[in-house]
C-alpha cells in the first residue's frame, strides 16, 4: 500500500510521517513531498498511490489542483484533504464533487476532510476509515 503526503509545512510533513510510519502495517510505504510539483513527481514514479494526504494551501498549486490531477490519472486513489480552515469545507465539495463523491454519499465516499489542529491519532483513524470504505 503507498500513501503519498504532502504539505508545506515541513514541521507537520515530518510528524504526519513518522507518526503514520510507526503505526501502519509493515507492507505501507510512505512518500512526502512539500509541494504540489514533488508530489506529482513521486506520484508517477510510483504509479500513484493508494491514500494522497494533502494540505489545501500550499504555494503553487493547491491541494484542490492535486486532487483534481490524481483523479484524472488514478480515479481510485482515496484522500485526505487537511486545512485549517473549517469553511474549506463547502470549497471542496464544490471543487471536487464530480470527480470524488456523490450527493447521497457525500464527502467520505473517496475522501475526507481534516481541519487542523487535529490529533496524529485522529489521521490514523482518518486512513484506516478509507481504506475499508
Amino acid at each position: 500500500m503507498k500513501c503519498l503526503v504532502v504539505d508545506d509545512d515541513l514541521g507537520l510533513l515530518g510528524v504526519m510521517y513518522h507518526y503514520l510510519s510507526q503505526h501502519l502495517p509493515l507492507h505501507w510505504t510512505i512518500y512526502t513531498a512539500n509541494n504540489g510539483l514533488s508530489a506529482r513527481k513521486l506520484l508517477h514514479q510510483h504509479h500513484g498511490a493508494h491514500i494522497l494526504i494533502t494540505d489545501r494551501h500550499m504555494p503553487g498549486e493547491t491541494g484542490i489542483s492535486l486532487l483534481r490531477f490524481v483523479a484524472e490519472i488514478w480515479p481510485n486513489t482515496r484522500f485526505i484533504l487537511i486545512s485549517s480552515d473549517q469553511k474549506d469545507l463547502h470549497i471542496v465539495e464544490e471543487n471536487l464533487s464530480h470527480f470524488y463523491f456523490s450527493h447521497q454519499q457525500g464527502l467520505g465516499a473517496k475522501g475526507l476532510f481534516l481541519v487542523k489542529p487535529f490529533s496524529m491519532s485522529t489521521l490514523l483513524q482518518a486512513v484506516c476509515e478509507l481504506m475499508v470504505t
